[in-house]
């Protein structure tokens, strides 16, 4: 649990007592709600988007209140928390890993790790003569996939072999050790099977979950170094196909506010023809600010009363509507507010 307590008090550290424990429960877990991509980009925690998508509510509550109760966290508001200066020494005891991209890739690492881990594995058998063998992946799509893969290849079984341990040591060899050897440990080949994350975390002297995000971050890295460097990568690039090559979409219900505003609808009529409050209209307009830079707010919020709220912004160093609003020399709604704070990524008016 103690890379979990260290996750818990990274997250709550950047929200700063600015939102509630359930605000990183969505972040970590993946939700692709309008509040939690907007929580994710104005607190600088794109990057454990997802990372632990089987946390559950009661294994949250039960870590919120361990590190409650050894003085690690001190309640601000109801559900809400900062991280004491006891917390913040704990968060010097651990690191994220490098590589780590959850807002990125988390949803794309395990169609990426299935096809990967079990081209290795028909690999390792194959060029040991063995055609024979229980795959370790049923999926019909993924076994297919690898099969027209490795049909693909104009060169031998032992060359496609060779080229992708080149292609997985030159990025490996610059990571973290652990990170190599979780990586490793989880592979198949024709005299071993790939280790669980308990089976890891054991041999390792880890924590299981961090074993679990340790093993992302090294999947997120390979796809980070496919995504710049294809020509580099010829077989990981191959076996990332339709996934590097991929924008970052927004929640289905914002596309469609989107496409009304494309044709010059306003909020209250793009209100009325879907049949949603205003209030939820504007959170899919602050998600599309910060999900494209380029998007022109000026029709929200004139650019006088944008320096303004930047300004102010600025001034108290904080994320949290109600204090931005109370420090304000204009009137602003919060839906402005959270415009400019989605104009500058929430970074406390800094770029």
């Amino acid at each position: 649990m103690k890379y979990l307590y260290f996750i818990i008090l990274y997250g709550l550290e950047k929200i700063n007592g600015e939102r509630s424990i359930f605000s990183i429960y969505h972040l970590y877990k993946g939700k692709r709600s309008s509040q939690t991509i907007q929580d994710a980009k104005l607190f600088q925690l794109e990057l454990l988007f997802g990372v632990i998508p089987g946390l559950k509510r009661d294994v949250l509550e039960a870590a919120i209140k361990e590190l409650s109760n050894t003085a690690m966290i001190a309640q601000n508001e109801k559900e809400s928390f900062i991280v004491t200066n006891k917390g913040k020494e704990y968060l010097q005891t651990f690191s994220l890993p490098q590589g780590l991209s959850g807002w990125r890739f988390s949803g794309d690492t395990k169609v990426f790790w299935e096809r990967l881990s079990l081209t290795i594995q028909c690999l390792s058998y194959l060029i040991h003569h063995e055609p024979r063998f229980i795959p370790i992946n049923r999926d019909q799509n993924i076994l297919q996939w690898v099969k027209l893969f490795l049909r693909r290849q104009a060169v031998s079984r032992e060359q496609v072999a060779s080229h992708l341990y080149d292609e997985l040591y030159s990025i490996l060899f610059k990571l973290d050790e652990k990170q190599s050897m979780i990586f490793v440990y989880k592979l198949t080949g024709i005299n071993r099977v790939g280790s669980t994350n308990d089976q890891i975390a054991n041999m390792l002297e880890m924590d299981v979950v961090q074993v679990s995000i340790y093993f992302q971050s090294v999947l997120h890295e390979l796809l980070h170094q496919v995504e710049k460097f294809p020509t580099d990568f010829p077989l990981l690039a191959q076996l990332a196909t339709t996934i590097t090559n991929k924008t970052v979409p927004l929640t289905q219900s914002t596309t469609k506010t989107l496409e009304l505003l494309m044709i010059g609808k306003s909020v209250e009529e793009i209100a009325s023809i879907r049949l949603l409050k205003k209030n939820t209209i504007e959170d899919h307009i602050v998600e599309i600010a910060l999900m494209n830079p380029s998007f022109d707010i000026s029709p929200f919020l004139d650019e006088e009363k944008y320096v303004t709220i930047l300004e102010c912004i600025q001034t108290v160093k904080s994320n949290q509507l109600k204090l931005i609003k109370q420090h304000l020399p204009v009137e602003a709604s919060y839906f402005e507010i959270r415009l400019a704070l989605a104009k500058i990524g929430g970074a406390h008016g800094t770029t």
